[in-house]
């Protein structure tokens, strides 16, 4: 399950900052308070296990778009923004 959150994490943080193009400390607030209800330096040490890191380049490599994170974590809503971050139009 560890693995398995970790990899959720890593997502959602690709999610916010590549797709959205958010602001980094805003998206560790927002996911440490909105989404996995952790502190940001948690989040911050989870990024960066090798685990972590691999699936993240995994992700930057093949840049999954909305409907393919969608279908590989379909638990999760993966929708417009909810919460206030330096916005991008889409």
């Amino acid at each position: 399950m560890i693995t398995r959150r970790g990899s959720v994490l890593v997502a959602r943080y690709y999610y916010w900052t590549v797709i959205w193009e958010r602001n980094y400390d805003r998206v560790l607030e927002a996911m440490a308070n909105d989404e996995f209800f952790i502190e940001p330096a948690t989040i911050q040490r989870h990024l960066s296990k090798p685990a972590n890191d691999e699936f993240m380049k995994q992700l930057m490599k093949e840049r999954p778009d909305v409907k393919q994170l969608s279908e590989m974590f379909p638990v999760w809503r993966w929708v417009a923004p909810q919460f206030n971050t330096t916005t991008k139009s889409k």
